[in-house]
């Protein structure tokens, strides 16, 4: 037999996963290149865009998982000092990691306590500006933290800075997916895995 063997759709569709596709590209190998139609291409064209996007999806997700760990230090750090310190040593800076356009957002914020009627302290939390086109917050934005926040931020902003630099690469990553997709979908239109995209 040769390299694609007749049978169901399904059988094809799995042969297709299977081919060597480097076997096929000598000049020597034209007589197993018939053997290879539009829809073998647009099969195994659609299957490595969709693993694409599934292993982009899943590197953004493990990214957030990092940044989360980052803010779980801090936060450890944080309420260990809120039981062991000094009231004058209480930290003042909070930070929260979220997705936002499919981008890692993570970010500090300053709280303020204000004195109600009853006595009690009400919070209010201020959001540090990071800047634009940037990917690190300035440490003059935490010049109000306690000593032991200042080292902990340094030590956590730098973990920080380095995940938004990987988030903004696998942004671009994401775009190069979906403008290859667009050009598989003008070459494939013909066949069923890429006609939707062009409707």
């Amino acid at each position: 037999m040769g390299i694609l063997e007749k049978g169901s759709d399904l059988e094809q569709s799995q042969i297709v996963t299977n081919i060597d596709w480097s076997t096929l590209t000598s000049t020597e190998a034209s007589a197993a290149r018939q053997q290879i139609t539009g829809q073998h291409l647009a099969k195994a064209a659609r299957a490595f865009v969709d693993q694409l996007k599934r292993l982009a999806e899943e590197e953004l997700q493990r990214l957030m998982v990092e940044a989360q760990k980052a803010a779980d230090d801090f936060w450890a750090e944080n309420r260990y000092q809120r039981t062991h310190g000094r009231p004058e040593e209480q930290g003042r800076f909070g930070t929260q990691i979220r997705l936002k356009h499919n981008s890692l957002q993570a970010t500090w914020y300053r709280n303020h306590f204000i004195e109600r009627k009853d006595g009690r302290k009400q919070p209010y939390s201020t959001h540090i500006c990071k800047g634009i086109r940037t990917f690190h917050y300035p440490l003059r934005a935490f010049r109000r933290a306690t000593d032991w926040e200042k080292v902990l931020i340094q030590t956590i902003e730098a973990r920080y800075t380095l995940l938004r630099q990987r988030s903004a690469a696998l942004t671009r990553l994401r775009a190069a997916i979906a403008q290859y997709e667009g050009l598989l979908a003008e070459g494939f239109a013909r066949y069923t895995e890429f006609s939707r995209q062009l409707r």
